[in-house]
């Protein structure tokens, strides 16, 4: 997964702090899983005090990112996600990763 369509999947307007009950076209399409996700995150982030904005969710990406690659990976998506909280199924993690691997290569 590229930061990119992570930034997009979790927070479609990270500049205007988008709470995780809004609604966008994008949630319309959005699998309910991401949107566990997106909530997971928000909440990990209103629990340090903080907004849900591009700074943050590139903490939270770079985070993940265990071998620097610039890329998260399944192994690392499951382990970050687990660290803040978020103990997803293989069958939730499958489907989040077809929402935000935009070029199939995670």
């Amino acid at each position: 997964i590229r930061y990119r369509d992570f930034v997009r999947a979790i927070c479609p307007s990270p500049d205007k702090n988008l709470s995780p009950n809004d609604h966008s076209s994008r949630d319309i399409k959005c699998a309910d899983v991401v949107k566990k996700v997106r909530r997971e995150i928000h909440r990990a982030a209103e629990h340090q005090g903080v907004h849900c904005t591009k700074k943050y969710l590139r903490q939270i990406f770079l985070d993940m990112d265990d071998n620097g690659s610039g890329k998260v990976n399944r192994k690392e998506l499951r382990r970050g996600l687990e660290r803040i909280g978020l103990d997803l199924t293989s069958s939730e993690l499958n489907r989040v990763l077809d929402e935000l691997d935009r070029n199939g290569d995670g």
